[in-house]
């Protein structure tokens, strides 16, 4: 992570910056540290917390057969026991999805349509998500389940700042931007004690029509008393198991 000015670390060291191709330099990030460490102390506060949950809505966009991008939306209860549970409940336009992971198995259930599938999985939350990953299921949230969520987030950052602080909805958040190879982000922080994420947006700019994914987290709570048995999957009776389907994908 560099600290400081890069040119002036060249002239400490009697390098005269001139020397450098000006392609070396461009390539350098320009990662503002008080960007940085109030990112740090935002995704602390949540690893900090043994069990946790919030809710979030996202907004995420789909490029459809004409080219015009699409937005869907959809709602998500997030409860999260270290070192190996997750429950996520969503509440989709077109159809709702319940996950359970309770650190052996992971499984999608369609409550509607009586539809599940299940799968072994490592009895880590880091490693059921990337295993996960290689199935084709990711969770737009995914980086606030791992247990060090800083270090994913700031891998391959080429810049990091800060906007400044703004008030929406009589509330005062904290701006921060960023960006990297393949995708702009943006983050609001609500600031405190424990600093918590309250908007993140993502814009995919590799991706056709360089689709957006927005969040809105709220309820947080780092001192969540969930059940035990929340996070083992009870088949009904009149549920079918089926082969392997994915949830919408995200970053």
């Amino acid at each position: 992570m560099p600290k400081g000015s890069y040119l002036l670390r060249l002239l400490l060291r009697g390098v005269g910056p001139l020397l450098i191709p000006l392609a070396a330099l461009a390539a350098q990030p320009d990662l503002d540290p008080d960007a940085l460490a109030i990112l740090k102390s935002t995704v602390s506060s949540i690893t900090a917390a043994k069990n946790f949950s919030f809710h979030v809505r996202v907004a995420h966009d789909r490029l459809a057969t004409n080219n015009q991008l699409i937005t869907y939306f959809r709602t998500e209860a997030v409860t999260v026991s270290r070192p190996n549970k997750v429950r996520i409940d969503t509440d989709g336009e077109h159809s709702d999805v319940d996950f359970f992971y309770d650190g052996t198995k992971a499984t999608l259930f369609d409550p509607q349509a009586k539809l599940y599938v299940s799968k072994s999985a490592p009895s880590t939350i880091d490693g059921m998500i990337e295993a996960l990953e290689k199935q084709g299921v990711t969770f737009p949230m995914s980086d606030l389940l791992q247990s060090d969520p800083y270090d994913s987030m700031v891998k391959g950052l080429q810049t990091a700042y800060i906007v400044g602080r703004v008030d929406i909805n009589n509330k005062t958040f904290v701006h921060l931007v960023f960006t990297e190879a393949s995708a702009d982000w943006q983050l609001w922080v609500e600031p405190g004690d424990k600093p918590l994420p309250r908007g993140m947006t993502i814009i995919y700019k590799t991706q056709p029509g360089s689709p957006r994914l927005t969040m809105d987290f709220t309820d947080w709570n780092l001192d969540a008393q969930p059940a035990a048995d929340m996070f083992t999957f009870v088949k009904p009776d009149d549920a079918h198991e089926i082969g392997f389907f994915p949830l919408n994908k995200g970053k």
